[in-house]
Formats: C-alpha cells, structure tokens, sequence
C-alpha cells in the first residue's frame, strides 16, 4: 500500500475521550515526543478550551445535543513541520493516537496558516466570531524566530515580498540577490556562514541580476596620468568618493571596485558604481578588454549591456564612473586607444584607424595630470561644445602630504579632498548635463513639429541657405581643380568655412558634393 506522508502535519485531538471520559492527550505528552524525535525542524501548538459552537458546527453535527454558544469539550491542535516528508503511521505510533486525527497540511504556506489559526486572530477567523487566545498561550519552537509574535509578523511580510511565508533564510537571501539588489558584500557583511554555504549560488543570483539590472544614463571616464609616488591611486580614491558619496556615509567597497588581473578583470565586481583601473596603460586594456571595439564599448558615454565573465556567472557594468590610473602620459595614453598596439597575444603591430581618435579622446572627456603638491586639469572641449582641448593649470593638492597629516581615513582628510576636488566635480557635473540631455523627440510637447516627416519640407530652408552657399564653394573648387575626387577632402573643407558639425547636416553636404561631381563630370563629357 501507498504511504501517507507530508511535510507538514497537524493533530487535532480532546483532551478526554468524548464517552469515557479517559485522558487522551496531555502536555506533558506533546513535549515528550516534540523533543524525541529531531526529524521536527518546527512546531506550534495550544491548547483551545474556550472555543464555542456555532451554526456551522451544529449543522454538521448528527445529534442536537449542543447548542449554538456551548463550549466545545477541550482539545489540541499540535502543527509540526518536518525536514522531509514523515509517514502518517509514524505520528500515529508517536502520540499513541488513531490516524484519522491528523491531517495533511497542503500549500506553500500551509505551516504559516495552520499556526496563524491557533489564536484565531485573523480576519477569517475573527468574522465567525471566535475566541481569540493570547499569543502566551502557544507553545512553539522555531528557527529563525523566538517567540510566536515574531513569526507571525515575519512571515506575514515574507508572504508579501516573496510570496510565500514561511521561507528559510538560504531561499530569501538567494531571492534578494536575484531580485531585489542585495549585494554580495552585504551578504558576506550581515550573513557571513549563510555565505560561506552558499557562495556558488549566491554568485551566480548575482551575476544574473546585474546582468539584467538598468544601465545607467551616462557614463563619465577619467584618466589619471602621474608618475611614481605622485599619488595617482589616492586621487583616484579620493575623485570616487567625492562624486558618489560626499557625505561620507558609504564604505569604500560600496563605492569603487578596482579591477583585477586580466584572467578574473571582473571578479570584484558587484555593482559599484565606481571602476578603478589602476596602473592600467593603454595596452594593458587590450590585455584586460581584447580589442579596440569592447574598450570603446566599455568606456562608451552612452552605456551599452555588455556581458562580462565571472567566476561562477556573467554580470553587466553599471557603473556610471570609470577612473584609470597609470604612468603613460595623457596623450600617449589616448593616442594608443586609437592608434597603434600591440594585440592580446602581443605577437603582432596593429595599425587603427585614423578617425578613431576623436572617439578615443570624447570616452576620456576629462584627463588629470597629478603631480606631488598641485593637479592640472586636461578638458576636451569638443566634448563640451568647444573647440579646442583646454589644460587647466596649477590646482593646489598636496594628496599624499594630506594623507601623511590627517590619515586616509579621517574626516579631516576626506574633508579636504572635496575642497581640492572641486574643480573636477564642476567639470564632471557639466559632463553629466550635457549627457543627460533628453532625446529631442521626448522634450517636445508639439507633435506637430514632426507633421512633415517623410517630406521635403523642413529641408526649404537648409537647402536656401546652408547648400546654396555651399554649392557654390564646392563649384569654385572643381572648377579650379576638375581631377578633385576626393569627397570627403571637399566636404571638410566647406563644412570647415561655414562651422558646419551637425552629421546629419554633413551627410546631405556630403551627397550635394557628389552631385556636383556627377554634374562636372557630365558637363565635360
């Protein structure tokens, strides 16, 4: 035959044989075989001797005998929850009781309401009008809860925000990982032995949520040039707490990660929103990133999800900040992100592309060159709607003598890294508003300035104005040198005269040029 079993049981049973009046079960009882077998991870139970019937019970009953507001002959309810699934036959053996007076507890939060009924407090329970008995009254042993008051309360909020009540402390931990941001760090900080058990699986929840997580709206990189001792990695510190927590509230492991060897570059990671690239030349973000195309992703100022390997998972940069230290100097530095380099394997010279400059020194918007007492600041102005980079000289911070004096930690110190920081805040907080500039489709309030989408119409003027003029350049110049061919030369040239940067405007420059060539072409044949 099939046996009977189930997580979680509940026994309802008088205390006295309804007939003869014999002593069925006591508490003395319960306790005995509550404590003998160590196979009940948990268990409630009281003693209901104030209960009355009601219309409910007296329509069930054969005999009318009772009355509605009797009290009802003294009985337990015993509710245990087991590490695995227990026999029927065994329970019955335990209490020395008929197996009809258990009964099987289905559900996910069956153990939850089966010890939430022993009072009666619910709203159920309390619309039937039922007597509540006081929580002192149970008896009960928990694993992560003291008292029957702080299981309820406890379990009632895990039903909220997991959906299910009675929930052990891996399953939450691995859930508040998964979905509600919890860091690694805070786990090991607030759960270290949980951790320690859990660690792979914890990794991995973690590698998933980032991997999924929002990417920020911007993201703003800092290159930090300085030679030996001049206190590169300190100012880097220093810039991260400045910009993320001026206040001083968070830990240095909440605000910055620094990034490891090439093999594990990301195994630090857990969502920081700082990177620190530390000691890292141009070529060593080959060695840690592989080729030109993920360091301009990495270091994009509009975020892209990249997926990078883990220990134990994958994750997503989400910082909104990177900071790269090192020796090279600021122009060798950008000027290897797009020129020359060697590849991953170091066996050969790669030769990039000319035009990838420009997008090597808009990812590094602003350049810090740190000497012992003072900083300058390189800006690329293009970046800000200049047009030419600007070196601020000369900015008064002495990082390591600050150290010496105050202690990295103090408040003294942080204190004074803000003041000798400002310069760079302001710099980084006119970066962020040019880069957090809503797209021009969700700033209007007008749908008709799109009505002729599709049409010539918003061209009339450009065409009137910007083309005719140029045209005519773009004439001058075939007409003098008929062999010119060189479209893009051309289109350089005139969008230079006439301060022309937009590309959308370029590309129709563009096309204009190529008409007037066909058009030279045609003429002359």
């Amino acid at each position: 035959t099939n046996k009977i079993t189930s997580r979680t049981w509940e026994l309802v049973t008088d205390v006295k044989h309804p007939e003869t009046g014999e002593e069925l079960i006591n508490k003395e009882k319960i306790d005995t075989v509550l404590k003998s077998h160590s196979s009940i991870k948990e268990f409630a139970y009281i003693l209901h001797n104030k209960d009355t019937y009601t219309d409910e019970d007296i329509k069930k009953m054969k005999s009318g005998t009772r009355s509605v507001g009797d009290i009802k002959p003294a009985h337990f309810h015993v509710v245990m929850h087991f590490a695995r699934a227990q026999e029927l036959d065994s329970l019955s053996e335990w209490f020395g009781i008929d197996k009809n007076f258990f009964e099987k507890k289905k559900g996910r939060n069956s153990f939850f309401d089966s010890v939430l009924y022993l009072t009666h407090q619910s709203d159920k329970e309390q619309s039937k009008g039922k007597f509540v008995y006081p929580e002192d009254e149970v008896f009960c042993h928990f694993e992560e809860y003291s008292s029957f008051h702080e299981f309820v309360e406890a379990c009632e909020l895990n039903k909220e925000k997991y959906g299910k009540a009675n929930i052990c402390i891996k399953d939450k931990l691995r859930l508040d990982v998964l979905y509600n941001g919890m860091s690694i760090r805070q786990v090991k900080k607030n759960y270290p032995m949980e951790y320690n058990d859990d660690m792979e699986g914890l990794q991995k929840r973690r590698g998933d949520y980032l991997k999924d997580a929002p990417l920020p709206p911007y993201r703003i990189s800092f290159y930090i040039s300085g030679s030996g001792g001049a206190g590169k990695g300190l100012f880097s510190e220093a810039l991260a707490r400045a910009l993320i927590d001026p206040d001083g509230e968070m830990s240095d492991d909440e605000i910055f990660c620094y990034i490891g060897s090439d093999s594990v570059c990301f195994e630090n990671y857990d969502g920081q929103p700082v990177l620190i690239w530390d000691d890292c030349r141009h070529n060593e973000l080959f060695k840690k990133l592989g080729d030109r195309g993920t360091i301009f992703n990495v270091f994009d100022t509009k975020p892209k999800r990249i997926s990078q390997k883990k220990k134990y998972s994958q994750t997503n940069l989400i910082n909104p900040i990177n900071i790269v230290n090192s020796v090279e100097p600021i122009n060798g530095f950008l000027d290897g992100l797009a020129g020359q380099y060697y590849d991953k394997s170091e066996s050969r010279y790669v030769e990039a592309e000319n035009d990838q400059k420009a997008q090597s020194y808009r990812r590094f918007p602003i350049c810090i060159n740190v000497h012992p007492t003072y900083y300058d600041i390189h800006v690329y102005e293009p970046f800000f709607g200049g047009d030419y980079s600007v070196i601020y000289k000369y900015k008064y911070a002495p990082f390591v003598d600050m150290v010496r004096t105050y202690g990295s930690d103090s408040k003294e110190y942080k204190d004074c890294c803000l003041k000798a920081l400002k310069p760079v805040i302001e710099l980084f907080e006119q970066a962020v508003a040019i880069l957090s500039k809503k797209d021009f489709l969700k700033e209007t309030d007008n749908p008709e300035k799109y009505i002729n989408l599709g049409t010539f119409e918003p061209f009339k003027e450009f065409l009137e104005v910007h083309c005719a003029r140029l045209r005519s350049y773009f004439n001058d110049v075939l007409n003098d040198n008929p062999s010119e061919r060189d479209v893009e030369k051309i289109v350089s040239g005139g969008c230079d005269i006439y301060d022309v940067t937009d590309k959308a405007t370029i590309d129709i420059i563009r096309c204009e040029v190529e008409d007037c060539i066909r058009d030279i072409k045609y003429n002359t044949m």
